[in-house]
């Protein structure tokens, strides 16, 4: 089925009316599987790139381990999909060196006590001091996607980069919907509405962002008589291009 089709099932079928968080989506299978299809890896890819509003084209792909691939989809700082495929693996997966085991644990931040949100998988951004300044007028670029839509719905990807000289240490994205777009839940950062204007705030584990680098958040939404782009943001305040 299309991604669209598989994400309905989640929306609509799994959990019809659910708006709230979702968490990040870790798969791994194995080719030599007769358990389970090894065909679920790529349709499970595109159920929960939908779901959570990013696309399905991996943005990395390495090899971390022999006979393994790893794919990432969303951000290379903080995947919200990350799938292993595992060359002549069966349906129990081999543990070698314990890879598995602390890949998971560090992709769903249970090695990270000093924050319940997850990190990156990959290396996160240095954290720069608390008294690191916002951007100031044109250091910030924003990116606004809708990824998917339909009748009555969609969900949005906004990657927003630091263009200064200065590292961002937290951030507050502000705009102004053109339509009658109203959010009902987000992902990698807290959203908040208040008629057309919205504010995203950002998550405990995505604050930073190192000069020419970025984060990307998201939201999913209803809309009914039109889903237009917003033309213009300001992040801390400052007017982004």
């Amino acid at each position: 089925m299309t991604a669209q089709t598989w994400g309905n099932l989640v929306r609509d079928t799994a959990y019809p009316g659910y708006n709230g968080p979702r968490p990040r989506v870790q798969l791994w299978h194995g080719t030599a599987d007769t358990t389970l299809n090894y065909e679920n890896l790529s349709q499970e890819i595109l159920q929960w790139t939908n779901v959570l509003g990013v696309s399905s084209t991996p943005v990395a792909t390495t090899t971390p381990e022999a006979n393994w691939t790893e794919t990432q989809y969303g951000s290379t700082s903080n995947p919200q999909v990350e799938a292993f495929s595992i060359s002549g693996a069966g349906h129990v997966l081999p543990i070698e060196g314990e890879g598995m085991e602390a890949d998971a644990i560090d992709f769903f931040g249970l090695n990270n006590t000093g924050s319940s949100s997850p990190p990156p998988s990959s290396t996160p951004t240095p954290t720069p001091s608390a008294s690191s300044p916002p951007p100031s007028g044109g250091a910030c670029s924003v990116t606004y996607t809708t990824t998917s839509q339909w009748t009555g719905g969609f969900v949005a990807q906004v990657v927003i980069g630091d263009t200064g000289s200065s590292a961002i240490s937290s951030w507050t994205l502000k705009f102004t919907f053109p339509g009658d777009q109203q959010i009902t839940s987000d992902f990698n950062g807290t959203a908040s509405q208040s008629g057309e204007n919205a504010t995203l705030t950002n998550a405990s584990y995505n604050g930073a962002i190192s000069p020419g680098g970025s984060v990307t958040v998201g939201f999913q939404g209803t809309w009914t008589s039109s889903d237009a782009a917003p033309a213009s943001f300001t992040l801390n305040g400052a007017t982004c291009t």
